[in-house]
């Protein structure tokens, strides 16, 4: 785990510590914030249907993805929009022991025990077609 000297805003992290950050917030809080209704469609379409699978995957997730999973959203543009704005994004995509090949995007909002997980994507990644 990373431990930081000092509350450090959220969107000065770096990946891991972006990940120790979220799985600190889930393990205080024991919840999370959904932005938009898509995160809730994806959640079904894993099968996810209860609070407490939905946690326990997310806490799973976080304790199988590492920095080097980063992908998504780069500085600067990782910003959230709507009701989080401004918030840094960080987006991971890696292959879940349960789910297989698993996109990720999350940010935080706050700082330190009154930060709260905000949840963007949870869904099985989609090749890019360009």
């Amino acid at each position: 785990m990373i431990l930081l000297k000092g509350p450090k805003p959220s969107d000065e992290y770096s990946s891991g510590e972006a990940i120790a950050a979220a799985k600190r917030v889930l393990d205080y809080r024991q919840d999370f914030l959904l932005h938009g209704t898509n995160v809730e469609a994806q959640f079904v379409e894993l099968h996810l249907y209860d609070p407490g699978e939905r946690l326990a995957a997310l806490e799973q997730a976080l304790n199988e993805i590492t920095e080097k999973c980063r992908r998504g959203p780069q500085p600067p543009d990782d910003l959230s929009s709507g009701r989080y704005a401004g918030n840094r994004m960080y987006a991971f995509t890696w292959n879940s022991a349960e789910f297989g090949e698993i996109y990720l995007k999350f940010s935080l909002t706050g700082v330190d025990r009154m930060a709260c997980l905000v949840l963007h994507s949870f869904h099985r990644n989609t090749p890019q077609i360009s």
